[in-house]
């Protein structure tokens, strides 16, 4: 029996580990309640104070080596 994958999951994790490894702080949205309609991530840059929500998009192709992800949000830099 073959599990099924949480695409949006992995995007959303590959997503914060890059925000986290740039020193931004992250929270999930969805963990706190599953689909929120603009976002899916909020960071913080704790140097500026500035707020970015991120609504992450994940397509899977073929295999799961070929993952694609696009972030939409502000340029929070």
């Amino acid at each position: 029996m073959k599990k099924k994958i949480d695409i949006g999951l992995i995007g959303e994790t590959a997503v914060t580990m890059e925000l986290l490894k740039l020193g931004y702080d992250v929270i999930n949205l969805n963990h706190f309640k599953n689909n929120y309609k603009n976002a899916d991530l909020i960071c913080m840059n704790s140097d500026t104070g500035k707020i970015t929500m991120i609504q992450v998009k994940t397509e899977k192709q073929k295999n799961l080596n070929n993952l694609w992800t696009n972030c939409v949000g502000e340029n929070f830099t």
